[in-house]
């Protein structure tokens, strides 16, 4: 199968489809934010932001920090440069991480 597409952290907003068989496309919003750039929606859940990390190339980190002090939600971690979900009900804004949120339709 092709590879899939390869998404670098360096730009603040960044976009990238998953693969044909979802037809989602993700976007890796601005750094130190809690929430998803106009026009996206949040992950729902973990297999969402699973499903999201394999659209964007990235590993997924299967663990859940149910941490406030993590952005809530799917996020990227710049610095180990993999995706985890985060269930905590607020979380809280982290310069090394990115909000990943699905294009809405």
């Amino acid at each position: 199968p092709p590879e899939p597409p390869v998404v670098e952290a360096s730009a603040p907003t960044q976009l990238a489809r998953a693969p044909a068989k979802t037809g989602v496309e993700y976007v890796m919003g601005e750094p130190d934010t809690n929430d998803c750039p106009p026009g996206t929606v949040p992950l729902e859940d973990a297999d969402a932001c699973d499903n999201a990390a394999t659209g964007l190339g990235k590993p997924f980190g299967s663990f859940d920090p149910v941490s406030e002090s993590e952005p809530k939600g799917c996020q990227f971690r710049i610095p180990d440069q993999d995706i985890y979900f985060n269930s905590h009900e607020t979380g809280s804004p982290k310069d090394s991480r990115q909000p990943i949120c699905a294009v809405s339709r």
